[in-house]
């Protein structure tokens, strides 16, 4: 039994199951009868709206198949305070006053019920149930109100804002405590809280203190043993990245293109946009969610702001957002990271279906089209899209080039090639479009990971779920500046060591879920990125001092030997691989201008070396310390539209 059920009245209980049913929460309008259109239409007209503006919010609410008013507000036509206001007084409905505190009765684990069902709330010393102007009919509440009567008083109208609001108010430590620690609670092997486990941190001393030994007594027989062993992770990295290639170069065999779902199918879709000190991004971000091409009562679009950055929110405050956008701002609490504050904004998410974008992302306008068509075509352990990022700001220097090269290398080559033979995928921080059940029952997002898209791929996997690769792509701006690009590299790669760290506590046990294959490419992907960022410049070192002493090529014996062949089938392998898949993945794109800079790949490896040893020094010293990136800084326009 829901809050209200508990606390409405027995002689009330069937009017509001009534009223709720004959409003939809889902916002259909198939089975409405004129007069309730005719009531809808009065308050429109009521509130200003133009002959000529309701028939086009008419036509659109019949293709999407949901209640005129509703359409009306989350176009932005009427606002939605101006909506509760009008329908509080014309029904004797209580509204909230501005200023007045209001606190929800009881604590609502899914908050996001909240919206679909009247629940209690108690202001001024009085219980109250709190109903969604937005979500019910002005036909229904009018209907609620005749029955009720003088009852009528104990209804309290607002806004989905002022819900989130006085949820935040009445819950809020809860709610950030519950995205804070409930994956902790659940799985906390599947956490990067709790950091390394025992044995992991006593195979790591034991065996740095036997490679320091050993070093000292037998410097070249324990390098070569250490590069021997070194080699399976990088062989396994140049085995994938040979394969994206021959992945790439395969016939595609002719698929027909699916009819994509009408308006009247699309589903409910949350979209849940992070910002943190973004003010500047603001204008073209309301743009560019403005531009997707989704009925607008559908898309329940959440921007999730700290409470701690009061910049951003009163500007975020002073824009003029349509309806169907909602500001959730998280209490303060650490860790100060973005996946907390997604756990948060999924307590308020209606949506079946979840995608995140950032601040500066611009998704192809049919993105989320094409994401509820493939779900509702594909089987139900199916629960991920991962669309293709790319940058619009490729040419702005050396590197952003580089750096889209790379992005190429992974959405274009790497990502699909693992979704072809269904292995786990490692998710990008943005774009990736879930089923929101299945993202509650694993435990969404760990806030303690600050890949954590990367590690969210992997837990996926292991619960025994799909992730597939989405034809649709996600423009943003590629970080063009040297240091704020060392520092975002510092948090991926330092999420890469959080996340292998914390998917081999127990080897066994992700072999087993994750099956041989896909334990093999979380190995070629994760540990393979990891030693190569860190090996790359011990490299070039021992073969710096070999050639100033001379002995380079000076032959030695069979230990500097294959050391050398070691050292070679690393050295021309990693290169040849990533080289022929850089060259592969931007083939054809609108980014093949860069080939040529496929060959100075060698040198951007070096500036991923230094971030990774910032990342290793920073794993001890400050593991959850998250490096914002900041965003529109770029001097190369924004493409509107796509």
């Amino acid at each position: 039994m829901d809050i209200a059920q508990a606390f409405v009245p027995y002689e009330w209980k069937h009017t509001l199951s009534e009223i709720a049913h004959a409003s939809g929460s889902s916002g259909s309008c198939t089975d409405r009868d004129a007069d309730a259109t005719d009531i809808d239409r009065s308050f429109l007209i009521a509130l200003g709206a133009s002959p000529d503006l309701i028939r086009r919010i008419e036509n659109d609410a019949a293709r999407a198949r949901v209640g005129l008013v509703q359409a009306a507000v989350a176009q932005g036509a009427i606002r939605a305070p101006d909506l509760a206001a009008r329908l509080s007084r014309s029904l004797e409905l209580r509204k909230p006053g501005a200023g007045e505190a209001t606190r929800f009765s009881e604590a609502v684990g899914d908050a996001w019920r909240l919206f679909d069902t009247p629940v209690r709330l108690s202001a001024w010393g009085r219980d109250f149930i709190a109903v969604d102007g937005e979500t019910f009919s002005p036909a229904a509440l009018a209907a609620l109100a005749r029955r009720l009567g003088p009852k009528r008083e104990s209804i309290m109208l607002m806004t989905r804002q002022e819900i989130i609001n006085a949820m935040t108010h009445s819950h809020g430590r809860v709610l950030v405590e519950s995205a804070v620690r409930g994956l902790i609670e659940t799985r906390p092997d599947w956490s990067a809280k709790a950091g390394l486990a025992a044995w992991q941190l006593y195979f790591a001393t034991v065996a740095a203190g036997l490679a320091l030994g050993a070093v000292a007594f037998a410097p070249v027989e324990t390098v070569t043993l250490a590069s021997a062993m070194l080699s399976i992770f990088f062989l396994l990295t140049i085995a994938l990245r040979a394969a994206a290639v021959i992945n790439i170069a395969l016939p595609r065999p002719k698929v027909t293109e699916a009819r994509l779902l009408s308006d009247a199918e699309l589903p409910r879709y949350t979209v849940l946009v992070p910002l943190y000190k973004e003010t500047a991004v603001l204008p073209h971000l309301a743009q560019a969610l403005a531009s997707l091409d989704y009925p607008a009562a559908k898309l329940d679009i959440k921007i999730v702001l700290e409470a701690s950055d009061r910049e951003t929110i009163e500007a975020a405050e002073r824009l003029a957002l349509p309806g169907n956008i909602d500001l959730v701002v998280v209490p303060d609490r650490e860790p100060r990271t973005k996946p907390k504050a997604l756990n948060y904004a999924l307590h308020f998410a209606r949506g079946e279906f979840v995608v995140i974008y950032d601040a500066e992302d611009r998704p192809e306008p049919d993105q989320l089209r094409k994401a509820a068509t493939a779900f509702a075509r594909a089987p139900a352990g199916l629960v991920c899209l991962q669309a293709r990022l790319d940058y619009y700001n490729a040419r702005e220097n050396w590197l952003s080039r580089q750096f889209t090269i790379e992005y190429a290398t992974l959405f274009r080559g790497i990502l699909p090639l693992l979704a072809r033979f269904r292995l786990p995928l490692p998710l990008g921080g943005t774009s990736n479009h879930f089923r929101a059940a299945a993202l509650r029952e694993i435990g969404a997002w760990d806030p303690y990971n600050v890949t954590e898209d990367a590690d969210l791929g992997m837990r996926l996997a292991r619960a025994g779920y799909r992730t597939g690769t989405l034809e649709s792509t996600t423009w943003e701006e590629a970080c063009c500046r040297p240091m704020p690009w060392i520092k975002q590299r510092t948090r991926w790669l330092k999420g890469w060591m959080q996340t292998f760290g914390v998917h081999m506590r127990n080897p066994r046990r992700a072999m087993s879920e994750l099956g041989v294959a896909g334990f093999l490419s979380f190995h070629a992907y994760f540990a393979g990125i990891i030693v190569s960022a860190l090996a790359h410049p011990v490299f070039y070192i021992l073969m710096l001092c070999e050639a100033f002493q001379g002995g380079l090529f000076a032959g030695g014996g069979a230990a500097e030997k294959f050391l050398l062949w070691i050292a070679v089938v690393n050295f021309v392998g990693g290169y040849a691989a990533n080289i022929a898949l850089s060259a592969s993945a931007i083939r054809g794109t609108r980014h093949r201008h860069l080939m040529p800079h496929v060959l100075f790949i060698p040198l951007y490896w070096l500036f991923v070396s230094a971030a990774a040893y910032r990342a290793l020094w920073q794993l001890f010293h400050a593991p959850f310390h998250w490096e914002k990136t900041e965003h529109g800084v770029s001097r190369v326009a924004r493409p509107f539209p796509v």
